[in-house]
């Protein structure tokens, strides 16, 4: 796991097997989603990059993330199996850079 995990996922509580459905496909290596407000991880779950955006509102009960709002920038290289991602937060300061999956390979 990179990144930073404040509360825990908020996933539904019945499995729609939308996970299998992904990993049957073949061709999918990541997916991104956002609403759990203090996540921002990305972690490798059997070789698809599960990721966090980042809170990216104003001032509310959510914003107790380190380093404060921000959002994930996500850039794709066509045709190639992998990503670049990382966390610019306001002010422009860049947290938190991945390349997938290269930084997920053992060293």
């Amino acid at each position: 796991m990179m990144g930073y995990r404040g509360e825990a996922a908020c996933s539904p509580k019945i499995n729609s097997g939308l996970f299998a459905a992904m990993r049957s496909q073949g061709d999918i290596i990541a997916t991104f989603v956002g609403h759990d407000h203090v996540n921002d991880y990305l972690v490798n779950w059997r070789s698809i990059a599960l990721c966090y955006g980042r809170y990216t509102g104003g001032g509310t009960v959510y914003n107790n993330i380190p380093g404060g709002n921000g959002a994930r920038v996500i850039e794709l290289t066509e045709g190639s199996r992998s990503f670049h991602t990382y966390i610019r937060i306001a002010g422009g300061k860049i947290i938190n850079e991945i390349t997938y999956p290269d930084d997920f390979q053992a060293k």
